[in-house]
């Protein structure tokens, strides 16, 4: 029942994420090497500082605009790209991309373009993009691998590594190079790694855990490492189904305690808002049950999507 509740929560959670999460309109700011005019649609819009501002409703077609630098106009197009949070719904659950699939939120087009000082006239550059100071992202992210140490009370240590798991979260960047990270996690221990109604029988343990983590990071080119603290709750339960040739009585015994600990997330930036990463959880100490300094640990694989709500 509790998998069950589990998969049911990633489900609503990532129903449809280009929907709910892209605006109807994408924001995009052009570089120009001077002061020049930006034409799209019907209106003109003059650079501010060598740049300006499009919104553009998303679509399947390219975005289509001219600069007029002097008296020379130059017509640009940029192709549209697949969303990241249309990627988000097919990590977390394939089957509802096929209603982002109808929607034209599910299309963006890059948040900054730049046009070159030589050959402007030309092509638009589009620069990876980097976070800025001021820069506020959702982070959501999915911990398919876990391994867990988990020391329930007056049981041994529970070891055990499988898959799925959910976290959300922001990223506040205060600079460039560092920003601070607050996230709410679930995770387990399922031993299928792809989502399935499953029927278990026999005796099985399980471990969860539930984990408020802050964390201060720091950027080195597309890395990013961080560490802070961390208050969760983990779970350990013991059931047993029993079988058709068995008499015994089923079994279910759960046993959870809070715990006090560390976080130190590696991340991998390939995008912006792609990231792969390893996130390392430990505790150290549980406040409530004896004993109550004892080890223990979460680390997940982690894919993280991380787009930008707002910034500059």
């Amino acid at each position: 029942m509790r998998y069950s509740l589990l998969l049911i929560s990633i489900s609503i959670l990532t129903s449809s994420c280009a929907t709910i999460l892209n605006s109807k309109y994408k924001k995009v700011t052009v570089y120009t090497p001077e002061s020049a005019n930006i034409i799209y649609e019907n209106d003109t819009i003059k650079t501010v500082q060598n740049k300006a501002t499009i919104y553009t409703p998303r679509q399947k077609g390219p975005l289509v605009f001219e600069t007029e630098m002097g008296s020379t106009a130059t017509e640009f197009r940029v192709s549209s790209k697949v969303s990241p949070a249309y990627f988000a719904t097919i990590f977390y659950m394939w089957p509802l991309a096929f209603f982002d699939s109808k929607s034209p939120k599910m299309y963006t087009y890059p948040s900054r373009l730049y046009l070159g000082q030589d050959d402007w006239q030309s092509k638009a550059y589009l620069k990876r993009e980097t976070s800025q100071k001021g820069d506020l992202r959702l982070h959501l992210s999915l911990p398919y691998l876990n391994n867990f140490v988990v020391r329930p009370e007056n049981e041994s240590s529970k070891i055990n590594t499988g898959f799925w798991g959910m976290t959300a979260g922001l990223d506040y960047h205060y600079s460039q190079k560092q920003f601070l990270s607050v996230g709410v996690s679930g995770t387990a221990d399922i031993f299928f790694p792809v989502i399935a109604a499953l029927a278990i029988l026999g005796e099985q343990e399980f471990l969860t855990s539930g984990i408020v983590s802050l964390s201060h990071n720091h950027k080195v080119g597309r890395f990013s490492l961080g560490y802070g603290f961390t208050y969760g709750r983990y779970n350990w339960r013991l059931q047993s189904l029993g079988t058709i040739a068995s008499s015994a009585p089923p079994v279910d015994i759960q046993k959870s305690h809070l715990a006090l600990g560390l976080i130190i997330p590696l991340y991998y930036e390939h995008r912006h808002w792609f990231h792969i990463g390893l996130v390392y959880k430990p505790s150290f100490y549980r406040p409530f049950i004896s004993p109550q300094n004892a080890y223990e640990h979460v680390i997940s694989l982690d894919i993280a999507f991380k787009p930008r709500l707002f910034g500059r």
